[in-house]
């Protein structure tokens, strides 16, 4: 089993790895997160024809996960899809 199959697991770990190890699980989870489509907040209010405060509650929801990318949020399209059925 590698890194990545036990960090998806969801289970609780406490690991030892040596850092090629941590290196390559990184390397690993960041070329999935630059491989999405990320939507900024003014395409998504527009496309989806909801307010900034919809967005703000679905993050206090625990239902969009945004990241900040110089002074405004972006959203993962695939959660888009998930929140707004499409």
């Amino acid at each position: 089993m590698d890194i990545n199959s036990l960090l998806q697991s969801g289970h609780q770990l406490q690991l030892v790895v040596s850092a090629a190890d941590l290196r390559e699980a990184f390397m690993a989870w960041s070329e999935s997160r630059l491989a999405e489509e990320w939507l900024p907040t003014s395409v998504v209010t527009g496309k989806y024809g909801v307010c900034k405060q919809t967005l703000k509650n679905y993050e206090r929801g625990d239902l969009l996960h945004p990241v900040r990318r110089g002074v405004e949020k972006h959203y993962r399209l695939s959660e888009l899809k998930q929140v707004f059925g499409e």
